[in-house]
């Protein structure tokens, strides 16, 4: 009569599908875990390197010594910028905070600005003390900031 059709080990196209696609899935997110670690490593390179630039230009100022002429003082006094520790690093640039009032505008230079280190604001007059807020910049992106502050010694 009726003849039984012996069923062969094996698996069937839509359990091969089925085991496909999972590691198809598998396979995308440890892709993407590798982009997001590689963008991790550079942001954290970049960041580094700010950092370095922001300390090197800090101990370059505090060389330079206080300054404070108060014939020509126009609310802050302009360091040097340590331009061999930007050449080594190109894209990067050193910036400052124009003034400490309400607006804290940034400036492409390394501005001090006389502080009165007891009420911890901006001095019109000498006090032997002057805050430096050292802004790292890649691009237009702020990467690092560091303040520091040059003593009348």
């Amino acid at each position: 009569m009726f003849k039984m059709i012996k069923r062969e080990n094996g698996f069937t196209l839509v359990e091969v599908l089925v085991a496909l696609s999972i590691m198809v899935i598998v396979a995308l997110i440890f892709l993407l875990a590798l982009i997001m670690a590689g963008k991790a490593v550079l942001l954290a390179q970049e960041k580094t390197i700010a950092e370095s630039i922001a300390r090197s230009q800090m101990e370059y100022v505090k060389q330079q010594g206080y300054n404070y002429d108060g014939a020509t003082y126009s609310g802050y006094y302009v360091y040097l910028t340590n331009t061999e520790v930007l050449t080594e690093h190109p894209g990067f640039t050193v910036w400052s905070v124009s003034a400490w009032a309400e607006e804290n505008t940034l400036v492409e230079e390394v501005r001090g600005v006389n502080w009165d280190g007891v009420d911890n604001i901006p001095d019109a007059s000498d006090s032997g003390i002057q805050k430096i807020g050292l802004v790292i910049k890649h691009g237009e992106n702020v990467v690092f900031y560091l303040e520091g502050y040059v003593v009348d010694k």
